[in-house]
C-alpha cells in the first residue's frame, strides 16, 4: 500500500513495517531482516549523520564493501556475542563480515529498498544495481565432524567425567538433575545427527509432527517427522527406531510425565528440563556449543587439532555430518539431498513409495552404525524389547583388532607413523601380540560388561584420533568372544 496509507512517516516506522510484512514467513527470516536493517540504520545515523531515506548508491557501496568488511572504530561497533541487546556492552557486530555474509546483507537490503520504493517511501533504491559478490566456495568438509570426533563427542555426553560436577554435592537431587541433563543432551545430539535438521527446525519440532507409516511390509514401524523448512517447503524425515525409544524416555522424564500417543500435539521434542517449555533456536545453539566445548576440553592435551575443530563446531556442523556420514555409508545422494530439504531439488519433493522405503533404510542403517563404538546405552537398553544381560566371563578377554589406516590423500605417508604411535602410546600397558598384517590381539580385563565395553571403545576412539592427527582415516575394527557371543566394535 502507498506510504500515506501505511503511515510510514519515519525511517523506523518504514523499516518496522517491512519487517512485519516481509519477515512474517518465519522467525529466522524476521531476525535476519531486523539485524541487517538495524545495522544499516545505526551506521547511517552515527557514521554518515543522515537518515536512511537520504542514503545514495555511493553510501550503499561504502557500507557493503568497506564498513561491513571492517567495522571501525571497533570499540563502537564490535562487542561480545553473549551481550543482550539492552546491555551496555552490546554492539551490532561481533567482528568483520565474511564475503558471503556481506552478500547476504546486500540481498536483504536490496529487497528492503525495493519494497520501500513500492510503498512510495523512497524515491530510489540505493542498493539497486550494486554488483553481487563473487561466489564463495562452501567448505562443507571443513565443517563436518570426522567419525572419530563424532564418537568422542557422543562419549562425552553419555559418559562425562565425575570431575565435571555430576553429583558434586553428593545429593540425590543433584545426581538426578545431571543425569536428566545428560540424557536430554544425548537425545538432542542424536536427533540432530539422525535428521540433519536446521537449528530452527529442531526447535520447532513437536510430537504432533510425528506420524507412523507402513512404508512396506517390512517397515510397519517406521516413524516420520514432518518438517517445514526454508520457503515453507515441507518434507518428511525418517526417525530411527532407537531414537524413537529415546524420545519416549524423554517424554516420561518431563516435569509432567507424558506418553507419546497421548501427548498434546504442540509438545516439543526437545524441552527445558525444569519447565518442559520449548527451547528457542538460540538456546539450542548454546547447548550444542557447550557439548562441543566439553568434548574439546577433554581432547586438548592429547589432540589439540581435533579440540580446535570442536571449538569451532556449531549446530550446522551436524547437518553437514548427517549428509557426509550418510553418503559415506552408501546412501543415494538424491535421498540425502531430499532429506536435507534443499531448494534446488524441488523436482524430487514427490517421492515414490520406493523412495520413502530407501530413505528410511538409509537413515536407520547409518544411525545405528554411528552408535556402535560410542558407549552409552546399549541397543537393548534403548529399544522396547529388552534381552537378558550377558553373563560375566573370564578376567582377561582376547580382543582381536584389525588396524585399517588409510591416508586421506593418495600417496600420503602417515600410515606408518600412525601404527607406530598406536603401538607405542595407545596400546602401552596393555598386553598384546605384535602387530602383524595389521592385526593384533589384546588381553583386556573384564570386570563388568559396561567396563569392558568402555575399555575397548576408548581404545578404538584413541586409534581413530591418532589417525586423524596424521591425515589418515581409521576404519579399524575389533571383535571378542564373550560368554559364547561375538561382540564387535
Amino acid at each position: 500500500m502507498p506510504a500515506h496509507q501505511a503511515e510510514l512517516n519515519t525511517d523506523l516506522q518504514a523499516v518496522r513495517a517491512w519487517i512485519a510484512i516481509r519477515g512474517a514467513r518465519s522467525e529466522a527470516t524476521r531476525r535476519a531482516y531486523r539485524r541487517e536493517a538495524e545495522r544499516l540504520l545505526l551506521w547511517a545515523i552515527v557514521a554518515k549523520r543522515k537518515p536512511l531515506s537520504s542514503l545514495n548508491t555511493l553510501d550503499a557501496a561504502e557500507y557493503l564493501e568497506q564498513f561491513l568488511a571492517d567495522p571501525q572504530p571497533a570499540e563502537r561497533w564490535i562487542g561480545r556475542s553473549w551481550a543482550e541487546r539492552f546491555d551496555p556492552a552490546w554492539r551490532p557486530f561481533v567482528g568483520p563480515l565474511s564475503p558471503r555474509s556481506r552478500d547476504t546483507a546486500r540481498r536483504i537490503l536490496t529487497a528492503m529498498g525495493a519494497w520501500l520504493v513500492r510503498q512510495q517511501y523512497l524515491r530510489v533504491n540505493p542498493f539497486d544495481g550494486l554488483a553481487a559478490a563473487a561466489p564463495v566456495p562452501i567448505d562443507t568438509a571443513g565443517r563436518t565432524l570426522t567419525r572419530a570426533q563424532w564418537q568422542f563427542v557422543l562419549q562425552t555426553v553419555w559418559r562425562p567425567e565425575p570431575a565435571l560436577g555430576i553429583g558434586a554435592d553428593g545429593t540425590d537431587a543433584a545426581r538426578l538433575a545431571e543425569a536428566r541433563a545428560r540424557e536430554r543432551d544425548a537425545f538432542l545430539l542424536l536427533l540432530a545427527y539422525a535428521t540433519g535438521l536446521r537449528r530452527a527446525e529442531l526447535a520447532a519440532a513437536t510430537t504432533g509432527q510425528l506420524s507412523r507409516k507402513a512404508l512396506d511390509g517390512a517397515l510397519d514401524d517406521a516413524w516420520l517427522l514432518r518438517v517445514v523448512g526454508k520457503g515453507r517447503r515441507q518434507r518428511e524425515v525418517p526417525i530411527p527406531a532407537r531414537l524413537m525409544a529415546m524420545l519416549r524416555e524423554q517424554l516420561r522424564a518431563r516435569p509432567v510425565p507424558l506418553e507419546l500417543e497421548s501427548a498434546p500435539p504442540d509438545t516439543p521434542l526437545v524441552a527445558h528440563l525444569v519447565t518442559g517449555a520449548p527451547l528457542r533456536a538460540d538456546g539450542l545453539g548454546v547447548l550444542f556449543k557447550q557439548i562441543f566445548a566439553r568434548a574439546a576440553a577433554k581432547l586438548e592435551a592429547s589432540y589439540p587439532g581435533a579440540a580446535a575443530d570442536l571449538r569451532r563446531a556449531s549446530t550446522h556442523w551436524l547437518r553437514h555430518t548427517f549428509a557426509n556420514h550418510g553418503l559415506d555409508a552408501g546412501a543415494d545422494i538424491r535421498d540425502m539431498q531430499a532429506l536435507l530439504g534443499h531448494a534446488s531439488l524441488a523436482t524430487t519433493t514427490h517421492y515414490t513409495k520406493g523412495d520413502a522405503v530407501r530413505q528410511y533404510q538409509t537413515v536407520e542403517a547409518f544411525f545405528n552404525a554411528a552408535l556402535e563404538g560410542a558407549g552409552g546405552k546399549s541397543e537393548a537398553a534403548i529399544e522396547p524389547d529388552t534381552t537378558a544381560s550377558r553373563a560375566r566371563t573370564a578376567a582377561l578377554v582376547d580382543v582381536h583388532v584389525t588396524l585399517r589406516v588409510v591416508p586421506k590423500r593418495e600417496g600420503g605417508r602417515g600410515r606408518g607413523r600412525v601404527l607406530e604411535r598406536v603401538e607405542r602410546e595407545v596400546l602401552a600397558g596393555i598386553a598384546h601380540t605384535p602387530i602383524q598384517g595389521d592385526v593384533t590381539v589384546l588381553r583386556v580385563p573384564f570386570e563388568t560388561e559396561d567396563d569392558f565395553d568402555r575399555r575397548v571403545d576408548d581404545l578404538m576412539v584413541a586409534i581413530a584420533l591418532t589417525a586423524e592427527q596424521h591425515r589418515c582415516t581409521s576404519e579399524s575394527s575389533a571383535w571378542a568372544e564373550v560368554a559364547g557371543e561375538r561382540w564387535r566394535w
